[in-house]
């Protein structure tokens, strides 16, 4: 697993189809090495409490996500339609800093270890 950190460039537009959703689309660029496609469609239910919905944005296809807020950060459990480093489960945390910032981590278990396998901060620029 190649680990060295890059600098990302990414153009996402948002939308809120409906009160209790929201959606993410847009597209990532490393320098002219590579783009890919990234998006969210995240689902609220007020009677559980929990979110759901799908993330597009691995290289192992779309994935559904499910959790629920704790404190000022959204934790979602990832589920991948195979398995990637060993197994179709990660985590991802969304925290909004304000000012149209927000950051994305995904911990995944790598060779038993929970290890960052993104860290992405976005800002409206």
């Amino acid at each position: 697993m190649d680990s060295a950190p890059r600098r990302v460039s990414c153009e996402v537009a948002g939308s809120r189809p409906s009160p209790n959703q929201v959606s993410i689309t847009g597209q990532c660029r490393a320098a002219i090495i590579f783009t890919r496609r990234i998006g969210a469609d995240i689902r609220y239910d007020p009677a559980s409490g929990r979110f759901s919905g799908s993330y597009t944005g691995s290289t192992k296809g779309a994935a559904k996500v499910s959790g629920e807020q704790q404190g000022d950060a959204l934790v979602l459990t990832i589920t991948y339609p195979v398995p990637a480093y060993g197994d179709r489960a990660a985590t991802m945390v969304i925290r909004n800093a304000g000012n149209g910032q927000f950051s994305m981590v995904v911990t995944d278990k790598v060779d038993g270890s929970d290890k960052q396998t993104s860290n992405i901060s976005f800002s409206a620029g």
